[in-house]
């Protein structure tokens, strides 16, 4: 009797058929149509399954689009209409790459059949945008960054001596496409040799809720010639689709002091002007005529002036330590001020991600280390558990408002003011630890 039922439930089953539309549905959405050639935008895939077997996604091939990071920024369950869904969400973020109206092809989602269900093939509607370009007017140092972004450079502090090498980098952090990022142009002396290393990236850290990459470019530079070499200042520009402005990014002029080398040389000889003569052997002699002007007065001075040089250095690298830890003290002293001055200049146009920028600024400048490091781990540098739960929600507050929706109004003076007395509090616990 048992599978009589069974089998009588089964014809019930196959007689009404099931054609999976009530089961699965699948949608796509994009954060922004009009958009900027070159400016991110974040395409969402997003769909519901009765069940997780036998379904995948087939995703368009985003033609006319720089396909950037993408990430499963949901997975769960949820209940519609009394029934229980298995819900997932993926997001890729997209820059168009070509002027005017561009169609974003169907999504789809593959059910596969089975004896209870027929094979099914779900598409989304197109989503059609129209691409906007770039205003005229762009600065020299503009290479096409669209986005959100900030800039800072690091060098090795030590000792420079003339032929030995040291490593110059310039990190560019904020939102945009990253893989598009091209380097500003370095403003060394043209004889100085300098050497490309590959870029690093620093993706964002949802951890502490900030959609923040970086992209960190270096070079190994061989000083030429000793001296005292001004740097003039470095600019990279930027498109901000909010303004609709370029914003240029400069690195202030510095100095870099290069010692003679070890030998007393003052400059480097070309490797590509230094001409080699091809002399034919000779039959060595056992009365060399330059011994005794190599053993004479030109190497006892050597001897005299080698310790001189040596003190020197000495002297200088103690300068060079003492330097380091009084610019760290300065950091640590004026970071609140700092962070203070960078709000205020947000007052004229507010911008959370800006804001989440100067939380991280300031971090960086308590522990003086850079702004990446602080991205990818935030909490290594807090010294206290309150400290890490006062940021921490500091962080999500200002975070908040990027949910908002775009035309809505919110009072960001007021959210700055906020931002400021909770990281004045912040400030006086952070030097009561200390």
């Amino acid at each position: 009797m048992r599978w009589l039922l069974f089998l009588l439930w089964m014809g019930i089953q196959l007689g009404q058929g099931f054609d999976g539309v009530a089961d699965f549905f699948i949608e796509t959405l994009v954060n922004h149509t009009t958009p900027f050639v070159g400016e991110q935008i974040t395409y969402t895939v997003r769909y519901y399954a009765f069940s997780q077997e036998g379904i995948r996604v087939q995703y368009p091939d985003f033609e006319g689009f720089w396909i950037g990071e993408s990430y499963e920024s949901y997975r769960g369950l949820q209940v519609i209409n009394d029934k229980q869904f298995f819900v997932r969400e993926v997001q890729i973020h997209l820059a168009p790459l070509i002027t005017g109206e561009i169609i974003i092809q169907p999504a789809q989602l593959l059910v596969t059949g089975d004896v209870f269900r027929s094979e099914q093939i779900i598409p989304t509607s197109p989503i059609t945008l129209n691409i906007r370009s770039l205003p005229e007017g762009a600065p020299s140092s503009f290479s096409g960054a669209v986005g959100d972004f900030v800039m800072n450079a690091d060098f090795e502090t030590g000792i420079l001596i003339l032929g030995n090498p040291f490593v110059f980098s310039i990190t560019i952090q904020g939102v945009g496409i990253l893989d598009t990022l091209t380097p500003p142009n370095l403003n060394l002396p043209l004889n100085w040799r300098i050497l490309p290393q590959s870029p690093m990236y620093m993706r964002g850290n949802e951890n502490i809720g900030v959609a923040l990459g970086s992209k960190e470019f270096q070079w190994v530079i061989i000083p030429n010639e000793a001296g005292s070499h001004r740097i003039a200042p470095i600019e990279w520009t930027y498109f901000d689709p909010r303004t609709q402005t370029y914003i240029t990014l400069t690195i202030p002029a510095f100095t870099l002091d290069v010692l003679p080398s070890s030998d007393g040389e003052i400059r480097l000889s070309s490797a590509y002007t230094t001409s080699f003569e091809i002399l034919p052997l000779k039959t060595p002699k056992t009365n060399y005529p330059f011994y005794d002007v190599l053993t004479g007065f030109p190497w006892g001075f050597l001897g005299f002036i080698m310790p001189v040089l040596f003190f020197i250095t000495i002297q200088y690298t103690r300068y060079q330590r003492r330097k380091i830890r009084q610019t760290a003290h300065k950091r640590y002293q004026t970071a609140f001020s700092r962070a203070k001055k960078r709000l205020n200049q947000l007052r004229k146009q507010p911008n959370p991600t800006r804001m989440s920028n100067v939380i991280i600024a300031y971090i960086a400048d308590k522990a003086n280390v850079a702004n990446s490091d602080v991205i990818g781990d935030m909490y290594a540098y807090i010294p206290q558990a309150d400290l890490q739960i006062m940021i921490e929600n500091l962080m999500t507050m200002i975070k908040s408002v990027s949910y908002i929706p775009q035309n809505s109004d919110y009072d960001a003076l007021a959210l700055i003011d906020e931002v400021e007395i909770a990281l004045s509090q912040v400030e006086k616990i952070w030097r009561a630890v200390q």
